[in-house]
């Protein structure tokens, strides 16, 4: 099929357009979840994972297009792509049914938990896209011969190619993930057929028109070398600066800020709709000056040159820390770099006497291989990955040395001898046309019709079909069609905008009925969420509960007072994006048409008997709108949710198994409330003691030890829950002892205030030494003779809940730091003889190992088997684990932008690893804006937000009770009588996680709890 002889009328390729929009939109959900999904610091071996398969899908390509017909090579490529981003599709849309969270935490999670399915989609959108570039050289070629310019008709090509990424990424944002990549593989299915089936490409056997004159040119070495680099440049500096904000260069140092995960969906849609205008705007410019640019050389220079000069742009404004309009640069003129840059390809071959894949592949490939680098380096551009660049550096050189070598050799590509006349056909077929293709050639119209109908069809099917399904939540109630309310479970976190679905029936048929189960003494929430549908306003008055009523003997109640209401509120500094804040209940009107959650909590008494139980819960609430007018207080509606509450036979300890250190200042005027807040939660406050001062002899020797206010202390402690306690030390030398009036020992005079300056005078003497071992040894006599009996029977003594606190992460600290640490813990224990074990924060270090009793871990990067050799070396050795910064999704986490279950499953990690206790340093930091994760402190989210008068809980601290809740279901479990059935369920509880990955569908979690619950209770 000739093409038109006007290129204002060549007709662009749908199968290019499409598979380009698809690699666009892959590339744009992989900068939103990579922030999140980033394996704490690892953000570059994400992105070697996800794109190496594609590079090597590339190298394939090219290696197979001279052996396979490349024409039934694109169409079993957008065969593979379409299943794959089905699969990948029907995986998110069930995700998204039983866990309603925003884009950023969907994508997150199908990087990490389905990671092997998107590299998969990038794999075969790469070469998709090169094989349906290829198909257009022939159009290029004419395009170019008739006087048209190859960049205005890239530029159109550009335009389709961004609004189709626009509207797919609208889709997933405000609609579903899952859907828009069935959107997305619905266009490329009809993007093959339609033009195949109309015969657009230029079918085999049709020999083209050959160059005129010097218009032909001939390839060399240089000229494929310099095409080569000149992309490589590209790539490296588009894909470096692309997942930057930007870089604000100071006196002596280049600041680099990265993006805020919640911002980079809107960013990204800001970004393509003013490269849209810009893409516009210049085809506006361009058709009315209609140049015709005849000198070769001119305008394969010129697109190169342009396309040099935009990326150097960039990095111009980057460096700057300029912004175009509310935009980041790199984002914004992305596509129009991609317009140039695929201009300037389709010039050169279209210039070229005759054109292999091979040029063209070579430069596909080491593109993708130098954005890889760029996205390497950009994602996290510290020193510990240089091993991971390096090798990479490595490849791309070794690669690049075989293309230059082979592919873009100049005699493998065209060859300089042969006539300019007659040349053969661009695409250099290697066998005749398939039958396969002949057919559908033949008969497209009813094959073009059949596929077009079954591909467009196709996102309808999956959307209503079980992948959304209505089961996966519960509509309690719709309230004359203006309000729904629905159940979700607490572990979901339901995005602000989200659209529950409920089927083409389900708003007419609710379920108002709640169910329960829990042990006696434990705490159970109710999720429920309020959305208006067919107008934003809507009013909830008063939440009321009645008392829980045995079924089998009405004469045996819970009562109401067990109930405690709260709302779950965004987080301030975050906008709309986190419902995370929880405060109690009070009337409110909401006007916004978003989901506002309902946090309904139940106290199960621990003198409660076994049973189940009858309850209600009403609301009260009307439709109340903007105008004072149209309300009418006498409409008000009673909503009544029936309660059915299974209470198990089995009581959890009154006192937590899983020991905790949750930091909060003691000098804070919320510290009661905090504290117990705390004990409701089964979580223990980071409580210290001072050393209890000494009184000593005139030649150094312990008289006493000020027991009294020590048994003040530790009772305090005890008051508030707490049974782990560390004895601050001075740093180890133990100088807090010292009493106030002076002392003299072997001539020189100490005294409490001067001790830890004057420390290197005494720690090395015999005396000091004597004295520092007579007053450790009283102290620890005294603490093993205080005991209590903990809920289990067992004999505790206050030796057993005491350990002294080392310097804080001393082995980051350099060398000396680390030296001196090792040195004064080996002089408390072989010269002090001290038996309380000491405490260390610390990374795998076998030299502390040695000389310490607990190590203390960040929760993520250390396996069992750095714990495991040193629990085996002494039963006095333990392993305690703690969170600072991090760390980041899929880890247990208490980060405020993490999912619930991560928050949860910190608990499930300390069972299922051996980790005795969880600390960490302050629950109240506050927020800090200049990291760019949603971070809130050192710990990556506190659990307590500021509020007038005082703090407001978060459902991440509700989400720790559940998990600490849940060890105790565990412990339980393992304390009980060995059986299969016990050993079977212990195996499923270690399966909750995989490595220190925890699951994170809940539902597995709550269905094993239920089992568990059930057999404690037989």
């Amino acid at each position: 099929m000739q093409a038109s002889t006007d290129s204002s009328t060549r007709r662009s390729s749908w199968a290019w357009i499409a598979s380009a929009s698809a690699l666009v939109v892959l590339l744009l959900v992989f900068n939103n979840g990579n922030a999140v999904g980033n394996n704490f610091d690892g953000g570059r071996y994400y992105t070697i994972l996800m794109v190496l398969p594609a590079t090597v899908a590339m190298l394939a390509c090219i290696v197979l297009q001279r052996l396979v017909n490349p024409r039934v090579l694109l169409v079993g490529c957008a065969a593979y792509e379409i299943v794959v981003v089905c699969w990948y599709s029907a995986i998110a849309l069930d995700f998204q049914s039983w866990n309603g969270d925003a884009l950023v935490y969907i994508s997150s999670y199908m990087f990490v938990y389905h990671g092997g399915l998107y590299a998969a989609m990038l794999a075969g959108a790469l070469p998709l896209s090169y094989l349906a570039f290829l198909e257009l050289l022939p159009a290029f070629k004419r395009q170019r011969e008739q006087g048209g310019t190859i960049l205005q008709a890239m530029l159109r090509d550009a335009a389709w190619i961004v609004a189709i990424a626009t509207g797919v990424l609208l889709l997933a944002k405000y609609y579903a993930l899952g859907t828009s990549h069935l959107v997305l593989a619905a266009a490329i299915g009809v993007g093959i057929v339609r033009d195949l089936a109309s015969a657009r490409l230029a079918p085999p056997g049709i020999e083209e028109t050959p160059p005129q004159g010097s218009s032909a040119q001939s390839s060399s070495k240089l000229k494929n070398v310099f095409l080569v680099l000149v992309a490589a440049f590209a790539a490296l500096g588009l894909s470096y600066l692309w997942s930057i904000n930007y870089m604000r260069v100071g006196d002596d140092y280049v600041a680099i800020y990265t993006v805020d995960e919640h911002d980079v969906v809107s960013d990204s849609l800001l970004g393509l709709v003013i490269s849209e205008v810009v893409i516009a705007l210049m085809l506006a410019i361009g058709s009315k000056r209609r140049p015709r640019i005849r000198s070769i050389v001119a305008e394969e220079g010129i697109y190169a040159l342009s396309l040099v000069g935009l990326v150097a742009g960039e990095w111009l404004l980057v460096a700057a820390g300029a912004r175009v309009l509310p935009v980041r640069a790199p984002l914004l003129l992305t596509p129009v770099a991609a317009a140039l840059g695929a201009s300037w390809l389709a010039t050169v071959a279209a210039t070229r006497r005759r054109e292999s894949g091979g040029l063209l592949g070579a430069v596909w490939l080491l593109s993708g291989l130098t954005g890889w680098l760029g996205l390497c380096v950009s994602t996290d551009p510290d020193l510990d990955g240089i091993v991971l660049i390096i090798s990479g550096v490595v490849v791309i050189v070794a690669v690049l040395s075989g293309l230059v070598a082979g592919v873009v050799n100049p005699r493998f590509v065209a060859g300089k001898q042969g006539r300019v006349g007659n040349v053969r056909r661009i695409v250099e077929w290697p066998h005749a046309e398939h039958p396969a293709m002949v057919a559908l050639h033949k008969n497209r119209r009813a094959f073009g019709i059949i596929a077009i109908a079954a591909l467009v069809a196709m996102p309808a099917v999956f959307t209503v079909t079980a992948a959304a399904s209505p089961a996966q939540y519960q509509l309690l109630a719709n309230v004359n069609n203006d309000c729904i309310f629905y159940l979700v479970d607490p572990m979901a976190r339901i995005a602000p905008e989200y659209q529950p679905y409920f089927g083409m029936h389900g708003l007419a048929a609710p379920n108002p009925n709640i169910t329960l189960s829990a042990a006696k003494g434990e705490y159970e929430p109710v999720h429920v969420v309020m959305k208006p549908i067919n107008q934003a306003h809507f009013t909830v008055y008063s939440i009321t509960f009645s008392n829980m009523t045995l079924a089998s003997d009405p004469g045996v109640k819970i009562l109401s007072s067990n109930w405690t209401a709260y709302t779950i509120e965004p987080v301030a500094p975050l906008s709309a994006v986190i419902q995370d804040v929880v405060v109690p209940f009070n009337r409110y009107t909401v006007s916004d048409g978003l989901n506002h959650p309902l946090w309904l909590l139940f106290h199960v008494p621990r003198t409660a008997q076994e049973g189940d139980y009858l309850g209600t819960i009403t609301m009260v609430v009307d439709n109340k709108t903007q105008n004072p007018i149209d309300w009418h207080p006498g409409e008000l509606l009673s909503v009544a949710f029936p309660v059915s509450l299974h209470v198990f036979n089995f009581t959890l300890p009154d006192s937590p198994t899983l020991m905790s250190n949750f930091g909060f200042s003691a000098s804070d005027p919320a510290f009661p409330t905090v504290t117990g807040w705390f004990q409701e939660r089964r979580m223990m406050h980071w409580s210290h003691l001072a050393l209890p001062e000494s009184t000593l002899g005139p030649t150094g020797g312990v008289v006493s030890v000020d027991t009294a206010s020590l048994d003040a202390g530790v009772n305090a402690i005890h008051a508030y829950g707490t049974r782990t306690i560390g004895m601050s030390a001075d740093s180890l030398w133990l100088g807090s002892f010292l009493p106030r009036p002076w002392f003299v020992v072997d001539g020189v005079n100490y005294t409490h205030n001067s001790v830890q300056d004057n420390s290197s005078l005494y720690r090395a003497t015999p005396a000091w030494n004597a004295t520092a071992r007579e007053y450790m040894s009283m102290l620890e006599s005294y603490l093993k003779s205080k005991t209590y009996l903990d809920w289990f029977g067992t004999n505790v003594s206050w030796h057993d809940e005491v350990y002294l606190t080392g310097n804080d992460e001393v082995d980051a600290h350099g060398a000396a730091a680390l030296a001196e640490a090792i040195h004064v813990y080996s002089w408390v224990k072989d010269a002090v003889n001290a038996s309380l074990p000491i405490m260390q924060t610390m990374g795998p270090n076998a030299e502390l190992e040695a000389v310490v009793d607990i190590i203390c871990f960040h929760t993520s990067g250390h396996e069992p088997e750095n714990v495991r050799p040193f629990l085996a070396a002494s039963p006095d050795h333990d392993v305690w684990i703690y969170t600072t910064c991090g760390p980041r999704f899929p880890h247990p986490t208490i980060a405020t932008y993490g999912m619930a279950t991560e928050s949860r499953a910190i608990a499930w990690q300390c069972f299922i690893y051996g980790y005795s206790h969880y600390l960490i340093w302050d629950v109240a930091t506050p927020w800090n804006a200049g990291n760019g994760y949603a971070y809130q402190g050192w710990n990556g989210g506190s659990l307590l937000y500021s509020v007038p008068g005082g703090y407001a809980l978060s459902t991440r601290m509700e989400m720790i009770r559940e998990g600490f809740e849940d060890y105790e279901y565990f412990t339980l479990l393992a304390r009980s009588a060995p059986s299969a059935a016990r050993d079977a369920l212990l195996a499923r509880v270690s399966g909750l996680m995989d490595g220190y990955v925890p699951t994170m569908d809940y539902r597995v979690a709550q269905a094993l709890r239920l089992e568990i619950g059930e057999f404690l209770s037989a």
